[in-house]
């Protein structure tokens, strides 16, 4: 779990930190306040899930939930590709892979940091490392002069990112979800 939990949170950081690198420099910062805002919206809500097990794991079919946010990114994807629209990229990152904080929950539910109630706050302060690290990412980003290979290769790589996210909901975060 630690292992797949991981390439998650590496190929999910990469392919934000790229996207948000994509589009006009001008509205860096506020991709930037957006990403960052909805960072730490999602490490506050995995935190809270660690109060709330049953509550949350019954309210919402979560495994489904995760399967079409990932299915949705990668289309939206192919369709920057297809239509060349490469301004609106960064959008296909705006909102942090849920897949990534649903298996980040379960790995650390499963170690001796929940036994000790520690869990909420150890996500809590991986959700801060993980938007400063993108925006000081991002922030080196804007001088960096991308050719159009370079922006096909980064939606790419999204979509492809994104197909993993929602080969994972199926196969890893729905028996995890019918677990709790």
């Amino acid at each position: 779990m630690a292992l797949l939990t991981l390439s998650a949170w590496i190929l999910f950081w990469l392919c934000d930190s790229w996207m948000l690198q994509v589009g006009p420099c001008r509205t860096v910062p506020r991709r930037l306040w957006l990403y960052t805002a909805f960072a730490l919206v999602m490490a506050a809500a995995t935190a809270v899930g660690f109060r709330n097990d049953s509550l949350l794991a019954a309210s919402v079919p979560w495994g489904s939930v995760v399967l079409a946010f990932h299915g949705a990114v990668a289309l939206v994807c192919l369709w920057i590709r297809r239509t060349d629209r490469y301004d609106l990229a960064w959008l296909a990152c705006a909102i942090p892979a849920p897949v990534a904080w649903v298996l980040l929950r379960q790995t650390i539910a499963d170690s001796s940091l929940d036994a000790r109630g520690l869990a909420g706050n150890a996500v809590c302060l991986l959700g801060a490392i993980w938007a400063i690290s993108i925006v000081f990412s991002v922030l080196k980003g804007p001088r960096i002069r991308m050719n159009a290979g370079d922006v096909q290769y980064i939606v790419n790589f999204a979509g492809w990112v994104h197909l993993y996210g929602a080969i994972l909901s199926v196969f890893v975060v729905n028996p995890l979800m019918t677990r709790l």
